[in-house]
């Protein structure tokens, strides 16, 4: 028996968060709703957003599909896209989405946090990740149709995990675990993330509950293997008729992305952003090479010595160090990891660095110094935030984002959009960045189609083949840094077709044409249906 001090200390490290801790909780809550509001009001929505959105519209009129377009993975999120719908249709709520699922995303790291830690550090963690790293909260502003859903889903089989653990494996909570690893296979196999650290843990529970308590294994195992299969159905009726093509993409075949160069870029780009030390899309280190340097090195060395201090306080802790431990070498197996410029394949770790971070710092010290120092460890972490939207976005400050944290967005592909209607036309062609943008800023009145091999949507591209009256979309050269701010691209114009050649092979076939300007943007409208050699 623990003598009383010691047991005392223990009831009072895990007494529930005071008023001070619920202050500083708001306070957190309301900086980081501020401050996607700030970034879903002030970016422009790009074609890959417009391509959830617009899937979102055909699930709600009944045309579903299992992945993103144009690729064999990423699925589910876009049908929580639909949902969302019920709050309207434009690019604020499409992206919103992202950032209602950051939130969820939040309460389960706490919720994760209290089976290991004390309620207090639990709270300190998910109030960590709602505002921390910066590059979290701008991939939690755009919506790209599998991470942030995948993210949820992760965290739920942790907490699964947990609770079958403390309790005993039956045959519901192996149906429940299946049913989440199957949603998870479907919306991106970066669910293994997360399964394969808790499998051993469920097969040790399944173990111990058959002999403990005589509870049949070919019953739980049939309950998970069942409610797997129904859970990722739609991706395998879709996998075996493309022959398991998923299962083979090899990425772009491109110098500097083998499984090595992968994780040589999650350790000197991707962490580093995790960590809030380099800045989004530049990739510069906050407060320069040196300081940024030093200071990734001293966030390396104070993790790993919280992370030890957590193993030794409980070892139910063992678990958030297997899937930390093991992410950097998961990560280095998908082939698309290579593009490192927002961080978007790593925002399922930095819930894991933040209970670690916290409940290590809750193992040292007392709950008395953990209520001062929480607060100034996650004030630190939003300082370097704001540091990194300022860099990001040179007009950010905190009276603007007060006073007006949405602006128009989307300016250029709304007046595309209806510059394009008044003119009757209603097919055409243009880059990636801008036909997908416009689509959706239609209201999918508009369809304008890119060039092979970046058409995503083939119901799109046959439609614009096959319409009378077609439109040209081209850049004014002289204006190509306000369409790149407004497409987020400077790759804008129709495949290899330019302005000058489209309108020289009409003049000589004899094609009558017209050209308008809109913005930064140049229409060339024809009456022929397709575009010429």
């Amino acid at each position: 028996q623990r003598p009383q001090a010691h047991r005392r200390r223990a009831e009072r490290d895990a007494s529930p968060i005071g008023v001070s801790d619920g202050i500083v909780l708001v306070v957190v809550l309301a900086a980081g709703t501020l401050l996607r509001l700030w970034m879903l009001g002030h970016a422009n929505m790009n074609s890959d957003e417009a391509i959830v959105g617009l899937m979102a519209h055909q699930i709600v009129h009944g045309h579903t599909t299992t992945f993103y377009w144009g690729q064999d993975y990423g699925g589910v999120e876009p049908y929580f896209v639909a949902l969302m719908q019920v709050f309207g249709s434009s690019p604020f709520v499409v992206n919103l989405s992202a950032s209602v699922l950051a939130l969820a995303a939040a309460v389960l790291t706490w919720l994760v946090g209290r089976q290991v830690f004390t309620e207090r550090a639990a709270a300190a963690a998910a109030a960590l990740v709602w505002v921390w790293p910066e590059v979290n909260l701008w991939n939690s502003t755009r919506e790209l149709g599998l991470h942030w859903i995948a993210l949820v889903i992760g965290l739920l089989l942790i907490l699964l995990t947990y609770r079958t653990r403390a309790r005993h494996a039956t045959a519901v909570r192996l149906a429940v675990y299946g049913a989440l690893a199957g949603l998870g296979w479907w919306a991106t196999p970066e669910i293994l993330y997360f399964v394969v650290p808790t499998v051993p843990y469920m097969l040790s529970e399944v173990r111990d509950a058959h002999r403990r308590y005589r509870v049949s294994v070919a019953k739980m195992g049939s309950a998970a293997g069942v409610s797997f299969l129904v859970a990722s159905f739609p991706w395998w009726y879709t996998s075996v008729a493309d022959h398991f093509r998923t299962l083979r993409n090899t990425g772009p075949a491109i110098a500097g992305n083998t499984y090595l160069d992968r994780l040589q870029i999650f350790f000197s780009h991707v962490l580093p952003m995790l960590l809030g030390l380099r800045i989004e899309g530049s990739g510069a280190w906050l407060g320069g090479g040196t300081v940024g340097k030093f200071l990734y090195l001293c966030a390396l060395v104070v993790i790993v010595a919280m992370a030890v201090c957590a193993v030794n306080h409980t070892r139910k802790a063992v678990l958030l160090v297997a899937v930390t431990a093991a992410f950097p070498f998961i990560y280095a197996l998908f082939a698309a990891t290579y593009f490192w410029n927002d961080a978007r394949y790593g925002v399922y770790l930095p819930p894991f660095i933040a209970l670690l971070t916290l409940g290590g710092l809750s193992a040292v010290v007392s709950g008395r110094h953990l209520r001062v120092l929480w607060p100034v460890v996650v004030a630190g972490c939003l300082f370097a935030t704001v540091l990194s939207v300022r860099d990001t976005f040179p007009t950010f400050s905190i009276a603007q984002a007060i006073e007006h944290p949405i602006g128009p967005t989307n300016v250029v592909a709304n007046d595309l959009a209806g510059a394009l209607v008044a003119h009757h036309l209603h097919a055409g062609y243009a880059s990636y960045w801008i036909a997908y943008d416009t689509d959706f800023a239609s209201g999918e009145a508009v369809e304008l189609s890119p060039a092979t091999p970046d058409v995503r949507s083939v119901p799109i591209e046959r439609a614009v083949q096959g319409s009378k009256r077609v439109a040209y979309v081209f850049v004014d050269h002289a204006q190509i840094g306000t369409a790149s701010t407004a497409f987020g691209s400077t790759d804008l114009n129709p495949g290899t077709l330019t302005e000058q050649s489209l309108i020289a092979s009409l003049r000589s076939r004899g094609i009558a044409y017209q050209v308008f300007n809109v913005g930064p943007l140049v229409v060339v409208s024809t009456s022929f249906d397709s575009p010429p050699a």
